[in-house]
């Protein structure tokens, strides 16, 4: 399907009375990104448990169900006879965990920002459903951006396995507690390496 015929994609994207190309684009823009993105986070997963951040894999594939959630939502405004389009792909990269993180962020930071800009568009057009969907969206990356950072401060500061005072530990595998400054090297109650301890709430 190319994205210069209008009447085909009035045609497929009928949820919406005056749906126009540059509405139409931005949603398979968006879909794609989405897709993308639930992939990168799920390969950052990976080697952040190649790397032993255990809690860090988890906050991962936990926003890569966040993105397919994302995509789910925008693949809701097709037509179900849509099944084939053609969009450009952004491939991630892959690098270390504290480096993931960065390019996570700024990933999360222009989504954000696209997907206001996505609203105002919607808005214009007098889409409000679309115009929602894109504003909430963007408070989601937003939620993302925030705790990607705090994970990047604690890397960066030497703060991810220490504290400078005496905290509650605990073992995500068994549920083991400890209270000191950083967890053990191993877990004492499921032989689990520290990469499974975090603080507690």
């Amino acid at each position: 399907m190319k994205l210069n015929n209008l009447n085909l994609f009035e045609r497929y994207f009928n949820n919406y009375i005056n749906i126009s190309l540059k509405t139409v684009t931005i949603l398979i823009q968006s879909f794609t990104r989405e897709c993308t993105m639930r992939n990168m986070y799920d390969m950052y997963a990976k080697q952040a448990r190649s790397e032993g951040y255990i809690r860090i894999a988890l906050m991962f594939d936990e926003f890569a169900l966040h993105e397919l959630s994302h995509a789910k939502n925008f693949q809701k405004f097709f037509d179900n006879s849509v099944s084939e389009f053609s969009a450009n792909i952004v491939v991630p990269t892959l690098a270390t965990t504290i480096e993931n993180i960065r390019t996570a962020i700024a990933a999360e930071i222009h989504d954000a920002e696209l997907y206001r800009t996505y609203s105002e568009i919607a808005k214009a057009e007098e889409n409000t459903k679309l115009s929602a969907k894109f504003k909430h969206i963007a408070i989601a990356e937003q939620f993302h951006q925030k705790q990607l950072e705090k994970v990047l401060f604690e890397l960066e500061n030497n703060l991810y396995f220490y504290s400078n005072e005496p905290v509650e530990w605990y073992c995500i595998k068994c549920g083991f507690t400890h209270v000191g400054e950083h967890p053990p090297l191993e877990c004492p109650a499921c032989n689990h390496p520290q990469g499974y301890f975090t603080r507690t709430l």
